[in-house]
């Protein structure tokens, strides 16, 4: 270095102000051979620079202004030294780098680089503060190309734009999935905890299965059906038409809640003990009968019956006259009974009865009843005679009451008792029938024939015709005759 100049390549450089080109003389700047030993970068202080020039104290230098470039702080000015810039080197396919010019702090210009039709040096406006370069930008800089590797970003001259941040963008998603998360939840808590959706599906409906007896009554209680959760059920509806609690056998019914129908079953039994009536029973001499004759069940029992001595049976119809046969009833379910039952031997069979009503409608006070009394005569055919007193005469009490409750009462103790006296009559399960649709008990007794002829004469038996005189010309009883029962 002599005299405040560096030889760069032959090429003299001025102390700060760029002389007039010679247009014939190329610019060796612009050719990329630099001193390898004098490195300058931008906006920092020299790396390796062992000989610096000083430069003339009336030299200020002019850097390009960084003020738009974030995180680069410019250097600071000084008067005493220049930092020397560095060019940028090329890219391939791109123009060579122009040098900026250096204003000095005195009233000289110089001349615009790569400009050789200019022989004066006009003053430059600095790059920082000329409308023009801020209007046109910075893209004619050298070094600032757009898509150059390497180089320093374009300097922006408008105001600085913050980037839009990425945590907002993620704080959105975040409440939207908690806003999801929010409304799934709730409804799956109305579905699961409320009545509010709930039609039939979420309704559980366990139906009970149960026995009743024949002659009992089915249940009005929901509560006896079903077992019901998800629902109240007031809600359930029953459906027993096709139970049938006169005979014994498995039904189903169906309880509907809602949507929801589930079918139960009901099994009928017959645990009914036997209700009878014993028959009277009316046989010739000689004759045969059946177990079956002798008892009529009252309450629907399929019951069999049998004889419990069954040769006694048969020796009593070898002999005309009335005898007591003890009977046994077995039902279905097992249950059996015995009873007394009646049978009357004849010498001939009955033909016709001859009903003569002694009294009738006659008040029974104590009782609010009515009593009717009829004599029954059993009229037959011999072998030599016909329509001939059949050798039998039985008394029958019609016991009517006003009432059913009165009736109601009656029965009752019968059932307890096994017997009931009403106005000197003894009602037995051997001598009774009743009707409760009527609410009639029917009291049938046997007279002795004997006691009759006694009463009545013996001339009064010897035949329909002569019973007929007695009873209904002399006595004036109201007498019919009528098929034999």
């Amino acid at each position: 270095m002599n005299n405040g100049t560096n030889n760069l390549n032959g090429n003299n450089v001025g102390t700060g102000v760029n002389p007039t080109p010679n247009p014939n003389t190329p610019n060796t700047l612009n050719n990329g051979n630099i001193n390898p030993g004098f490195t300058v970068m931008l906006n920092d202080t020299p790396r390796s620079n062992p000989t610096p020039a000083p430069q003339p104290a009336q030299a200020t230098p002019v850097t390009p202004s960084t003020s738009n470039v974030v995180g680069v702080n410019p250097p600071p000015a000084s008067s005493n030294s220049v930092p020397p810039v560095s060019p940028v080197p090329p890219v391939n396919g791109a123009p060579n780098p122009t040098p900026l010019t250096t204003p000095t702090n005195s009233a000289s210009t110089a001349a615009p680089l790569n400009n050789p039709a200019s022989s004066q040096t006009p003053s430059i406006e600095p790059a920082y503060t000329n409308p023009q370069t801020i209007a046109n930008g910075l893209n004619s800089m050298p070094g600032f190309e757009d898509n150059v590797v390497g180089t320093t970003p374009p300097i922006s001259l408008e105001p600085d734009k913050q980037p839009k941040k990425k945590n907002n963008k993620v704080l959105f998603i975040i409440l939207i999935v908690a806003l999801l998360v929010a409304i799934g939840g709730g409804t799956y808590y109305l579905l699961n905890n409320t009545n509010l959706f709930k039609k039939g599906q979420n309704i559980t409906v366990e139906p009970i299965d149960f026995e009743l007896s024949i002659g009992d009554t089915l249940p009005d209680d929901l509560n006896k059906y079903v077992k019901v959760s998800g629902t109240d059920i007031a809600n359930c509806e029953k459906n027993v038409t096709g139970v049938n609690l006169k005979k014994a056998g498995v039904y189903e019914f169906e309880v509907s809640c809602g949507g929801t129908v589930r079918k139960g079953k009901i099994t009928v039994v017959d645990n009914r003990d036997i209700e009878y009536e014993p028959v009277v029973v009316y046989k010739k001499i000689n004759g045969t009968v059946n177990a079956q004759e002798f008892a009529k069940i009252t309450n629907g029992i399929d019951a069999n019956i049998e004889f419990v001595d069954k040769t006694t049976v048969d020796t009593n119809l070898k002999t005309p006259g009335v005898y007591t046969v003890k009977v046994k009833a077995t039902s279905n379910n097992g249950k059996s009974i015995e009873f007394d039952s009646k049978l009357i031997v004849l010498q001939y069979d009955v033909k016709k009865d001859y009903n003569c009503v002694l009294q009738d409608n006659v008040d029974i006070e104590n009782n609010n009843a009515k009593l009717k009394q009829t004599y029954r005569f059993k009229i037959s055919d011999s072998d030599t005679a016909k329509n001939i007193y059949g050798g039998l005469t039985q008394d029958i009490y019609e016991i009517t009451f006003n009432n059913q409750e009165e009736y109601n009462k009656i029965i009752e103790e019968f059932k307890t008792n096994n017997k009931v006296t009403i106005n000197n009559i003894e009602i037995t399960n051997l001598n009774s029938q009743f009707d409760s649709d009527n609410k009639k008990i029917i009291v049938t007794n046997e007279l002795d024939n004997q006691a009759l002829v006694n009463n009545y004469g013996a001339a009064t038996f010897d035949s329909y015709s002569s019973l007929s005189k007695k009873f209904k010309t002399q006595l004036q009883y109201v007498c019919t005759v009528d098929d034999p029962q």
